[in-house]
């Protein structure tokens, strides 16, 4: 009786196995990125949250009286209230390059007496992040106006 023994080729993976192996490191690659995009807009958001409240402050600073007459971007970066990296010559902008103002406020029937800040261009997920880390100081904060 003859047996037939099959001859065993090199070793080596085969295609099939090559393909699960980059579709698995394609997913957690996918994966990664998902999460390092997460902690990019937790970041940017903590970090416009802190330069409202410092723009707030620096209001407040300037303008300690209830009278806020002449508030304006420019008044602030003058006097040095608003974060550095914010400044771009005469303006102010937010980390997505969008314009950052502020205004004088008639509150409560009051004249001058109050103020809003404006961040133009902060990307959805972003803003729902910055509001709610911002509303215990603000008594109104008014989203896509």
């Amino acid at each position: 009786m003859k047996t037939h023994q099959l001859k065993k080729k090199g070793k080596g993976f085969t295609m099939i196995e090559l393909l699960v192996a980059v579709a698995v490191i394609a997913i957690a690659g996918l994966g990664i990125l998902a999460i390092y995009n997460r902690v990019v807009a937790s970041n940017n958001a903590d970090e416009t949250r802190k330069q409202i409240l410092a723009v707030q402050t620096g209001i407040r600073e300037q303008y300690p009286n209830a009278n806020r007459n002449g508030l304006a971007i420019g008044t602030l970066i003058t006097a040095r209230k608003i974060p550095e990296p914010m400044v771009n010559g005469n303006t102010a902008v937010n980390k997505w390059g969008g314009a950052v103002t502020v205004a004088v406020a008639n509150v409560n029937g009051g004249t001058n007496n109050g103020y809003a800040i404006s961040f133009a261009d902060v990307p959805a997920a972003e803003c729902n992040t910055i509001v709610t880390g911002l509303l215990s100081n603000f008594p109104e904060i008014v989203v896509g106006a």
